[in-house]
């Protein structure tokens, strides 16, 4: 495979980049402006559907049918435990979560991620939104 044909390839022409100089300001404007910054947007989840999902799956499945089960056969001692010990699961399980998350998020603003990047024939570091691009 040619040089034209690994640029072609590749998505890069010998106009836009080069190995020696990188990218000049003008095509990485043209690049934001089309593309947007390097990053990835994050979707939040509510939490209506974080706790929604502590009663879905096969194993809160198996335990919502021994509650319905029990409640048939009129074994209202044993339906009220098996609805406790699955609303005392959701709750703990959820609570674990936001802790987990709430970790995660204060470790993503602590990061801060840099790169160094070959721009009109110097090399530049900084901030990975803007000069990754």
């Amino acid at each position: 495979m040619g040089n034209s044909e690994k640029n072609k390839a590749s998505g890069t022409s010998k106009d836009k980049t080069s190995e020696q100089r990188g990218l000049s300001k003008q095509e990485v404007s043209k690049r934001l402006e089309k593309y947007g910054l390097n990053e990835i947007p994050e979707k939040a989840e509510s939490k209506f559907h974080r706790i929604f999902r502590r009663f879905w799956g096969p194993i809160p499945w198996m335990i919502e049918a021994a509650a319905i089960l029990s409640a048939l056969v009129k074994k209202w001692e044993d339906f009220a435990i098996i609805i406790v010990m699955l609303l005392v699961n959701a709750i703990l399980d959820f609570y674990q979560e936001s802790k987990a998350l709430n970790a995660i998020n204060a470790l993503k603003k602590s990061l801060a991620i840099t790169a160094l990047v070959l721009r009109d024939g110097k090399w530049q570091g900084g901030g990975c939104q803007r000069n990754c691009t």
